[in-house]
């Protein structure tokens, strides 16, 4: 049974990841390119498709779209050379096939490493302090609020993480701001995860060849995996960035930190996520006229959005706990 349930969450996590990359990158993209008018400029009678259109460029992106759905690869090698319970990196006979079962889309219990923190201290099953990242959906709603708090962090301090590409022509700020977001994040993000769950699985096998176990392998990806994922990414943003000294800087350290949220959390999506609204709000930080007006709409969505989520774990917790009434016949 508990062998089933594990390869139902394999293959629940393989479906997820493929429907939210189709509706980030596909659907959401589309729709506000035609509805929004944003291709509009690229289809004026007699002009020629110009590089610096927005629609080649967009679909520039889905190169790396491809090499990001790869990602799967990752998660199918994993459920199927491995059981539950087991990892990567403590096999007695590992093989080639080691390399491509490192998954990180979603895998807080096998790769996070703070979930694995917390069993190790003692804080198994229900009383593990990370086992709220079981949740997909939790995943989603925690990641949005902090880093939808960083960004309000960088509108209040007039800075920002790392900048996002200049569009070259004039379209609707709604779409403006979601072109300026997607697909660039979810591209981006996803194949840099490629290579980082190449690299890590690259770790696994070395870590089950030499005995060095968990505690190896963790070790191993936070000082030499995720640096060279940081250096990845700023040689990737180079061609942007290569004028600025501290724009490269700033994009090694997004790599890097965002490479060490993966491997803490054991999934991409707070690495994604960081990207998505950093990219929102440098945008909404260009357009806004009056600043505290981003601010205060800012802060009252993240303030509704915190109260129903609580409000909505309440009630979950409830149902949960109802005791059922024994009525005797």
């Amino acid at each position: 049974m508990a062998e089933k349930k594990y390869l139902e969450n394999e293959i629940k996590e393989i479906i997820f990841y493929i429907f939210f990359g189709v509706f980030m990158t596909i659907i959401l993209p589309l729709a506000v390119g035609f509805g929004l008018k944003a291709f509009e400029e690229s289809f004026v009678a007699g002009r020629p498709l110009m590089f610096g259109d927005f629609i080649v460029t967009y679909m520039i992106y889905y190169i790396m779209i491809i090499a990001g759905m790869s990602l799967i690869i990752f998660s199918i090698g994993n459920m199927l050379i491995h059981k539950k319970g087991e990892h990567p990196s403590t096999q007695k006979n590992p093989s080639w096939f080691t390399l491509f079962s490192v998954s990180f889309i979603f895998n807080p219990e096998q790769n996070g490493l703070l979930y694995k923190l917390s069993e190790y201290i003692g804080f198994k099953g229900e009383s593990n302090f990370m086992r709220w990242s079981l949740s997909i959906f939790r995943v989603l709603v925690v990641g949005t609020i902090i880093f939808v708090g960083v960004g309000l962090i960088q509108t209040i301090t007039h800075t920002a993480f790392v900048g996002i590409p200049q569009m070259p022509f004039q379209m609707t700020e709604t779409a403006s701001v979601i072109f300026s977001a997607e697909p660039p994040a979810f591209a981006e993000t996803t194949m840099f995860l490629v290579l980082f769950c190449f690299l890590m699985g690259i770790n696994a096998y070395l870590c089950s060849k030499f005995r060095l176990g968990l505690v190896g392998f963790f070790i191993i990806g936070l000082i030499i995996v995720s640096p060279l994922i940081g250096i990845s990414w700023m040689a990737f943003h180079n061609i942007v960035y290569g004028n600025s000294d501290a724009s490269l800087l700033a994009t090694f350290m997004f790599g890097f930190l965002g490479s060490v949220l993966t491997l803490l959390t054991g999934t991409f999506l707070f690495f994604y996520l960081w990207h998505f609204w950093n990219n929102v709000f440098v945008k909404l930080s260009e357009l806004a006229t009056v600043r505290e007006d981003l601010i205060l709409f800012t802060i009252i969505a993240l303030v509704v959005l915190i109260v129903v989520w609580i409000a909505g774990e309440i009630i979950r917790a409830r149902r949960k706990n109802k005791v059922e009434v024994y009525v005797p016949e």
